[in-house]
């Protein structure tokens, strides 16, 4: 993870002091992926009881936290889209696009 999102940037973009945060990010990022095969896992039949209700309120209050970190920080880093476009450049982006999606682009990626 911690390459991924440095690949991302120039190269001095990460100084030492903000490392903290950039593994206090990707280990969000960690955690957020190991709740959320946790809630794929989660069989919808299991809310049907307390028990089963409860442990999935707790997977999403989890993934929730771990969601709300990872916006958190990546906007201190400047990493998030916010942090890379100005209102109008956002809205315009937002438009429709013939590009690749990000899901197709990982699914080609995968294939070499």
């Amino acid at each position: 993870m911690w390459r991924t999102v440095v690949a991302t940037k120039p190269a001095d973009w990460f100084s030492r002091d903000t490392h903290p945060l950039l593994s206090a990010y990707c280990r969000a990022s960690c955690s957020s992926k190991a709740i959320a095969k946790q809630v794929d896992a989660f069989d919808p039949e299991w809310m049907e009881s307390h028990d089963g209700l409860m442990r999935y309120n707790r997977l999403m209050a989890m993934q929730h936290r771990q969601a709300m970190v990872m916006a958190n920080l990546a906007t201190k880093m400047r990493i998030s889209q916010q942090s890379k476009y100005g209102a109008r450049a956002a809205e315009a982006k937002a438009r429709p696009s013939s590009a690749a999606k990000p899901w197709e682009s990982q699914q080609k990626t995968a294939a070499r």
